[in-house]
């Protein structure tokens, strides 16, 4: 969480030079040999350069210089596509979040880029990024700017979403922008997206540009304009020049800047059946979709081993096959089959290092099919090379999805009598595993299916794997000064909700659901049925309102919750919305001490995980207009996660609230599997806080003459600020060439429209 998880830059530098060190001895020196004439890369972020190795690859259409760099430099660039910036028109495209008075206008250009697999044991961690951009004439400071990172989707387009930071400070002026997040956050190895976006008011500081790129890298870049204000019909992710033909340039200019951090593998690491951690283990931050290899391998540091093996069939990656569907994030997911014969199959984690006073939690979603109460699933754990135990005898507990039946003890299965998971879970589900307990040790971490001699099931899928860890920070002199009180009394931090001990549409004791306007009677309820599908993520129930044709304003508050001075806190739920894009929308709020609901990020909670994904429009009567939020469709359950480090000492309520416009309806919003985790600081001798300067980029706003918008499409020439010519860095050489900067004669044109 922001200020658990985002330790000092300096620490980082340390740690990372340890561990690249360690990973330059062992596997990269043969490599730095063979170039021993590259130079250097540079581990300021801001150093603009940054080597151009020279890559060997068969794809001819690829750019090499925009490849991944085979070195992994701490704080270094991890894509680099600054360079090869356009100078002919189109030189840039429009990527901003305006005022709400011009939502409609509301844009955002992304492009995709690319991290290898770095060795068993490393992560990779984005910092920043660094984008090379313009305002219009006369235009500018951008408030902020928010990032969006995306999975690679169908088509090579955009797809989940990652995370999104809303709101963020930056450094630098046109053309040379850098956007640092609040956190490191872990990102997968393969394709990714980025969106950067400025939060920018046209009246009176009027747009920012991405500037655009004559050489393509892997996919080209996107852009989409969900109100449609341009009237290019790109409401969802496409082509630039799908959109608008005279977007000519395919790519973007930007740069990817993060840090490794984890522990490469010995050079001969020992397996042995009870998984003792002789390999060095990874830091806690453990992420795995299972994507990045060929069926059946698995990941380089998981392990398959069968204590009983009735048929030689081991754990595996599967992309196709029963249960159904085959992979949470597709393509891939680890299966076992289900043998009609006695058998006991294991899959192992790579060793992951807990060190205190760290938190952690672990999710991970699984769906089964296995013969009810005859053969089934536990998880298992072993710390610092010990015996493996179940986790709950470990010290472990089930925040969601824990075990749902026992084991019979008739006929043989290796986990007779013991609670696991049994019969079919209907599709993926996500579970929860509270991890504290192994603070301070280093853990493997066990999935065991274990059959029975008679009737075979259809197996066991696992799939995004994600160790969540975050450092508790001590405060020096809380004091708690609630300014109300709130009625009725709160529960403590400790909420866990799935709405399945009910009867729909009945909510849970202490849930409320009201209208601020209510066009159809209809309240938020509880629903084990309908649309959008499927209609629960932990069976039976989940929380439904639906999208009318009308002008709506629905909301579902939670029961007050109680978060003492020191504890830290995070909220973790799951929701499947199918609403009007763009016009009909939902938003989390938060009351603080019994007073006004305001966003959540505006009141102080940032999203870590499945934030808002677009801003309601202006047009047509929606109480949400202008607001981001979350539109369109989810395309099933996805997880979001909120920091709430900041409302400690205080008692909050929460409230989904669903607002919608005038005209088309859509299938409705759910809820379900809702949890806040709280952990009360590890106390620490002495401790140090060495905060980090943030730079905060502050407006000037100074007034101009006031444009009226006009009709201008994609193809308009950019014209120059006033500093055109303004390197605005100390070192010439951190900045591409002059001709990155083009110095086009402003086109003189009457009351300047915004454009794409």
């Amino acid at each position: 969480m922001k200020k658990q998880i985002n330790p000092s830059t300096k620490a980082h530098l340390l740690r990372g030079a340890f561990y690249l060190l360690l990973l330059l001895a062992v596997c990269v020196i043969p490599f730095a040999l063979g170039q021993r004439d590259i130079p250097r890369v540079s581990k300021r972020s801001t150093s603009a350069n940054m080597a151009q190795l020279p890559i060997t690859s068969s794809d001819g259409d690829r750019d090499a210089s925009a490849l991944p760099m085979p070195e992994f430099p701490t704080g270094g660039v991890f894509w680099n596509q600054y360079n090869n910036p356009a100078t002919e028109p189109p030189v840039n495209i429009g990527s901003q979040n305006f005022e709400p008075a011009m939502a409609a206008f509301n844009d955002q250009a992304a492009d995709d880029f690319v991290l290898p697999t770095p060795p068993p044991g490393i992560n990779i961690f984005i910092t920043r990024v660094r984008v090379m951009g313009e305002y219009s004439e006369g235009g500018g400071p951008a408030s902020s700017f928010n990032l969006y990172f995306y999975s690679n989707g169908a088509g090579n387009l955009p797809g989940g979403l990652i995370a999104a930071y809303l709101n963020l400070s930056y450094t630098g002026t046109p053309p040379d922008f850098t956007i640092n997040l609040p956190h490191p956050i872990p990102v997968p190895p393969g394709t990714n997206w980025v969106s950067v976006q400025a939060r920018q008011d046209f009246k009176p500081n009027g747009q920012w540009f991405w500037h655009n790129r004559t050489v393509q890298s892997s996919a080209g870049a996107v852009w989409q304009n969900p109100g449609n204000g341009y009237g290019t019909g790109c409401i969802t992710w496409n082509r630039k020049n799908a959109c608008m033909p005279a977007q000519v340039w395919p790519d973007q200019v930007f740069q990817i800047i993060g840090f490794l951090e984890g522990n490469p593998p010995s050079p001969t690491p020992t397996a042995t059946p009870t998984a003792a951690p002789t390999s060095t283990p990874v830091e806690c931050e453990l992420f795995e979709n299972f994507d990045f290899v060929t069926p059946p391998a698995l990941p380089d540091g998981w392990t398959a081993i069968n204590g009983i093996n009735p048929d030689g069939i081991l754990w595996q990656t599967s992309n196709s096959g029963l249960p159904s569907p085959p992979a949470d994030s597709p393509p891939n997911a680890a299966w076992v089959n289900d043998p009609a014969a006695i058998s006991d199959k294991y899959l192992d984690s790579p060793p992951i290092r807990i060190v205190l006073p760290t938190n952690a939690f672990l999710l991970f979603r699984s769906n089964y099919s296995l013969e009810d109460t005859r053969d089934g699933g536990v998880m298992e754990v072993s710390i610092d090379g010990g015996p493996f135990l179940d986790i709950l005898a470990a010290g472990g507990r089930f925040y969601y999805g824990g075990y749902n039946g026992t084991i019979s003890s008739c006929c043989g299965n290796p986990l007779a009598g013991r609670q696991a998971w049994t019969g079919s879970s209907g599709g993926f589900i996500t579970t929860s595993v509270d991890m504290h307990f192994a603070r301070g040790h280093t853990s493997v971490l066990r999935w065991r299916m274990g059959s029975d001699s008679s009737t075979s099931g259809e197996g066991w899928r696992i799939d995004t794997v994600q160790m969540t860890c975050y450092n508790p920070s001590p405060t020096v002199t809380a004091t708690a000064t609630p300014t109300a009180t709130a009625s009725p009394t709160p529960i403590g931090c400790g909420l866990f909700e799935a709405f399945d001990n009910l009867t729909p549409p009945a909510l849970p004791a202490g849930w409320i659901a009201t209208n601020g306007i209510d066009p159809d009677g209809l309240v938020w309820q509880t629903s084990n049925s309908g649309q959008p599908t499927p209609p629960a993520d932990s069976l039976p129930n989940a929380a439904w309102v639906n999208d009318p044709a009308a002008i709506s304003d629905k909301y579902l508050d939670s029961p007050p919750i109680m978060i003492e001075q020191l504890e830290n806190a995070a909220l973790m739920f799951r929701n499947n919305y199918a609403l009007q894009t763009s016009f009909d929308g939902g938003v989390l709020e938060i009351s603080i001490d019994g007073g006004a609901f305001q966003d959540i990020i505006a009141a102080g909670g940032s999203f870590l995980q499945g934030g808002y994904n677009g801003t309601i429009s202006n047009c047509c009567g929606n109480p949400l207009a202008g607001r981001q939020a979350w539109t369109g469709s989810s395309g099933g359950f996805i997880t979001t996660a909120v920091d709430l480090d900041s409302f400690g000492g205080h008692t909050i309520v929460l409230r989904w609230r669903m607002g919608s416009d005038s005209n088309f309806s859509g299938q409705g919003w759910r809820i379900d599997s809702v949890q806040m985790i709280c952990e009360r600081p590890t106390p620490t001798s002495t401790p140090t806080l060495t905060p980090t300067a943030t730079v905060t980029a502050t407006p000037t706003n100074t007034p101009s003459v006031t444009p009226t918008p006009s009709d201008c499409p994609g193809g308009c020439t950019p014209s120059p600020t006033a500093t055109a010519t303004a390197t605005a860095t100390p070192t010439p050489t951190a900045r591409p060439t002059p001709t990155a900067r083009p110095n086009i004669t402003p086109r003189i044109r009457p009351t300047p429209p915004p454009r794409p």
